[in-house]
Parts: C-alpha cells; structure tokens; sequence
C-alpha cells in the first residue's frame, strides 16, 4: 500500500478487508477511487469520505460502462500519476 499511487475498489457488497484498505490509503493521503454498480447500497464509510472529496465514486451499469467511467477519471483527474 506504502509504494501505491492510487487505490481503487469496487464497493458493491461491503467487506471490512476493503474498508481497512481503503482508511489506510486516506489516512496516507493516497487517492481512492470506488465503482459500485447502480442499485448497490453504499456504506456510510464510502459515502462520507465521497461526499467530502476524500473518495472518488464511480456508480456504474455494468463492466463496460465501469471501465468508461474508470478510464474517464485516470485520464482527466489522475494523468499526473503515470509520470
């Protein structure tokens, strides 16, 4: 986690392993990005740090949108990462 740039997560069904990762990389000052599939119900862990700026959250239909969406983010908010 120390050596990553960015976390990304899908957050559909809620997991405490993916919760943990997803404090520590906040609390390193790590980007985050979530997907969750339209419909799913999102934590309130998520959903805080999201409405706060911390989380980026990507609601997707199925994979392909996801992917659109994902590629979207990296390139306009995240280009500086790849260097």
């Amino acid at each position: 986690m120390e050596n990553c740039k960015l976390v990304i997560a899908e957050v559909s069904s809620p997991s405490i392993g993916a919760g943990v990762k997803i404090g520590v990389a906040i609390k390193a000052g790590k980007p985050v990005i979530c997907l969750v599939k339209n419909g799913a119900i999102v934590t309130s862990f998520i959903k805080g740090p999201a409405q706060s700026g911390l989380i980026h959250l990507i609601r997707y239909e199925n994979e392909e949108d996801a992917l659109s969406q994902l590629k979207t983010l990296l390139e306009t908010k995240f280009k500086n990462l790849t260097k």
